[in-house]
């Protein structure tokens, strides 16, 4: 039997990320407007995150019409039985490279329409219309594609724990096209990120090439890790965030399944459930 299942979502950003996240209040309902509806303010122009989450239970209507897309890219989450409703006349407006997930591992996430058409109520991705009321309300799957990495081709990424407090970062690559070097960062809890290690990289090749760091000796605690490519002429991507807990007992990887109950590898894409050494499980988006 799975013990507690713990939710994190693991999404690609922007390099121009300013790496905060968004949740809505848990158990609640409230409008996109709503300061109340929100644990660290009202996701608005001026106010940009790179992730915002609506938990499961939460009901989040769109009261204004929401214009984001000065922002960096943005990930939004629907747990599975939350729900985004649109007043009529609403909109919402992402920028490129962002994207909606609507879980269904239980009890479908939701996202539907007030009374107008689709020239009223509206979702649109960096310009272009991904979901409208003239479409069915939307139950299950993902809105928008993740932003194209510059320079690489991203076989694998992850982040794991070894000898009790030492983390492993590593990621593989199967072509690299005017690739510099990647930055490796680091951040624990709140605090800003830092940069941890610079590896160079494979400038331009076809071939598989495979990085590893080590950071070593960590204290207890919750800590999160980006690795960033940059281009030869200083475009840069971020490969995602993860996030690694420091406890009491070491902590790796045994397996990972996806919401029927089925094994997959890490280059399964959707949500998964990883499943570790201490017998804990946490729900992914990879």
């Amino acid at each position: 039997m799975l013990s507690k299942i713990f939710t994190l979502f693991i999404l690609l950003i922007s390099a121009q990320s300013m790496g905060q996240t968004t949740t809505a209040l848990d158990p609640g309902t409230g409008d996109w407007s709503e300061d109340n509806s929100w644990s660290d303010g009202i996701p608005e122009s001026g106010n940009c995150y790179n992730i915002i989450i609506i938990p499961t239970g939460v009901y989040i209507e769109i009261d204004v019409t929401v214009d984001l897309i000065n922002c960096p890219a943005i990930n939004i989450i629907v747990e599975a039985g939350a729900e985004i409703h649109f007043q009529t006349g609403k909109k919402l407006k992402l920028p490129y490279g962002s994207t909606i997930f609507v879980d269904t591992s239980s009890n479908n996430g939701t996202i539907s329409s007030g009374n107008g058409n689709g020239n009223s109520n509206y979702i649109e991705i960096g310009g272009d219309v991904v979901w409208s009321a003239d479409d069915p309300d939307f139950t299950g799957g993902t809105l928008g594609e993740p932003p194209v990495l510059l320079g690489v081709g991203l076989t694998s990424y992850n982040a794991t724990i070894v000898q009790v407090n030492d983390v492993v970062i590593e990621w593989e690559t199967y072509f690299e096209t005017n690739n510099s070097h990647f930055e490796i960062e680091r951040k624990l809890g709140n605090e800003n990120w830092t940069t941890i290690d610079i590896v160079n990289g494979g400038m331009n090749t076809e071939s598989a090439n495979y990085y590893r760091y080590v950071d070593y000796n960590l204290a207890y605690g919750q800590y999160y890790y980006r690795v960033t490519q940059f281009d030869n002429d200083g475009q840069s991507t971020v490969f995602g965030i993860k996030s690694i807990k420091i406890g009491d007992e070491a902590m790796y990887i045994v397996s990972k399944y996806n919401v029927l109950g089925e094994k997959v590898g890490d280059n399964y894409s959707g949500i998964v459930i990883v499943l570790y050494s201490n017998g804990t499980t946490e729900k992914v988006f990879q």
